[in-house]
């Protein structure tokens, strides 16, 4: 057929999440150090809306951004693009529960909320809430 199955789409948004919080690990932020501690991400809920097909072999960039954040509750949006010609094939949203292993709601610190929101281009307003 050609055409990337839809279910991957999920696949290229937790890449995306990943990454984005990968790129704060020169200060030491990353998935690896939230579990550490502790603190597990499960989505909860997820949409997706296709534009246009996806094609084995296409170049894609998954653009990522923190849409909402509490202590409680992380809200991740996406686009996935085709690198050469910047069409958008795909939008994302992915809500994540904190929890603890035991699957138990737990409040991120302070601290750590907030090193997230920053790395969302200067902060959310508004997102301190639980």
């Amino acid at each position: 057929m050609g055409i990337a199955h839809h279910a991957e789409y999920l696949a290229w948004y937790e890449v995306g999440r990943t990454e984005w919080i990968r790129a704060g690990a020169a200060t030491g932020k990353s998935y690896r150090v939230l579990e550490e501690a502790g603190y597990l991400l499960p989505v909860v809920e997820v949409t997706s809306r296709h534009h246009a097909s996806a094609r084995y072999d296409d170049v894609l960039d998954v653009r990522t951004r923190l849409a909402d954040a509490t202590r409680v509750r992380l809200v991740f949006e996406y686009e996935v693009r085709r690198s050469a010609d910047d069409a958008l094939l795909a939008t994302g949203r992915t809500s994540h529960a904190v929890t603890d292993r035991s699957g138990r709601v737990r409040r991120l610190p302070p601290e750590v909320l907030a090193w997230l929101v920053d790395d969302a281009e200067g902060g959310l307003p508004g997102s301190t809430g639980e």
